[in-house]
């Protein structure tokens, strides 16, 4: 018999950091569902309050969802500390915060990032975006090891296309075209981004840190339609 995943959250509290989008929200209804109580802190005050204010944080949701498009040449001074400040330096902060909790709690913890795929993959247009998710990536691994003696799991989640009404707004050819570098198919959820986040935030993930997983239906393996390259 298989080794069942045990999912019940019941009396443990997460913590959801960040601005609030479709993938922050599609984490929060997978741990509820699974019995967590919630937290939300959309700001680095915010979430300060909330580590002073509650008695324990078990599950920490940190969001870098800063996004903007601009291309390279066009990127100014003010751009680049925007990209920075949102997407690497109040996660840190955030990440910082939340793990002295936890320390401070003796019991260990999850911390799971929220950090697009434009950090995984050169992206036309996203120079800025692109390379301050890259540095969250970084810092959420070797936060990793520094707090893996505490008990504490970091992991970073890697959302794709996943928010299904800028999808649905954008022209049919676009959607197309983006599909076709999706192997599995379609544009992702909240849902499924909720479903990694679980996983990580599970007491039978205690074993998993520093991890990188994409939620993109394999889009950054092969950015084809999944068939062979034979094929005519």
């Amino acid at each position: 018999m298989g080794m069942r995943m045990k999912t019940d959250l019941s009396g443990k509290v997460a913590l959801l950091a960040g601005p609030r989008d479709h993938n922050l929200e599609g984490a929060g209804a997978a741990l509820m569902a699974e019995g967590a109580g919630i937290v939300l802190a959309e700001t680095l005050e915010e979430v300060r309050y909330a580590v002073e204010r509650q008695p324990r944080i078990d599950i920490a949701v940190v969001n870098a969802g800063w996004r903007k498009a601009g291309d390279f040449l066009a990127l100014t001074n003010d751009d680049w500390a925007d990209a920075l400040y949102a997407n690497f330096e109040v996660p840190v902060f955030m990440m910082q915060a939340i793990a002295r909790k936890m320390i401070a709690g003796k019991q260990g913890g999850r911390i799971i990032v929220l950090a697009g795929i434009e950090g995984m993959l050169p992206f036309s247009g996203q120079s800025a975006t692109g390379t301050s998710l890259t540095m969250i990536w970084s810092i959420a691994r070797m936060a990793a090891i520094d707090l893996a003696p505490h008990g504490i799991t970091v992991n970073i989640v890697a959302p794709g296309w996943t928010n299904q009404s800028a999808f649905s707004a954008l022209p049919g050819e676009t959607q197309a075209h983006i599909l076709a570098g999706i192997p599995a198919g379609r544009a992702g959820s909240g849902q499924d981004v909720g479903a990694a986040v679980l996983m990580f935030a599970t007491p039978a993930a205690g074993y998993l840190t520093g991890v990188i997983l994409p939620v993109d239906g394999g889009y950054v393996l092969s950015r084809s339609d999944g068939r062979s390259m034979l094929e005519r």
